[in-house]
């Protein structure tokens, strides 16, 4: 663990998941740490409420145990990417559950720049941080920092939940009613 925390060339880190409590110490020292380091969890059980905690906790990923490398292989490069990984059946439950949940109420909709928009876009077309950087010409992190805006513009905990939300309250084609005045 200390040289996880010392070596600051790591951008993602594997940890097995064998005793719970601990999980938790370690995912909390590394988010304290180095919060940057993205940390993906292979684990023993396949609960929805565990896998969710562990996510919650500052993971960005969670594998079963049984996984094989062609999975671990595709994690590593999903969480690089800005995106999370998780099992199937647990990024449904989590989509279903931001979909179903109450939006932040507003009066008037969400005011966007341009380049949120754009960015926004690309990201409802499930683009990751990197491809979307490279289709507008800007940095991966000015990419992360829209990213951040528009979740909180729009009261979404992540990226899934901020898709669906500009999906159903249909955010993206707002800009032509407003373009159209």
């Amino acid at each position: 663990m200390e040289e996880v925390l010392r070596d600051h060339t790591l951008d993602v880190a594997l940890l097995g998941a064998q005793a719970s409590d601990l999980l938790f110490d370690l995912l909390a020292t590394f988010k304290s740490f180095r919060p940057r380091l993205r940390v993906i969890v292979i684990g023993l059980s396949m609960d929805f409420d565990h896998i969710q905690q562990v996510i919650g906790a500052g993971a960005k990923g969670y594998l079963a145990e049984t996984a094989t490398e062609k999975d671990i292989l595709m994690a590593i490069e999903v969480v690089e990417d800005g995106s999370v990984w998780a099992p199937r059946k647990v990024l449904s439950r989590l989509l279903e559950g931001a979909s179903a949940a109450p939006a932040r109420n507003h009066a008037q909709p969400p005011k966007f720049t341009p380049r949120e928009r754009e960015v926004m876009e690309l990201l409802v077309a499930g683009r990751s941080n990197r491809e979307i950087a490279r289709s507008l010409l800007i940095e991966e992190r000015t990419v992360k920092s829209h990213v951040g805006k528009l979740l909180r513009k729009v009261g979404a905990p992540n990226r899934i939940a901020l898709s669906v939300h500009v999906l159903t309250h249909n955010l993206l084609s707002l800009r032509e009613k407003s373009q159209e005045r």
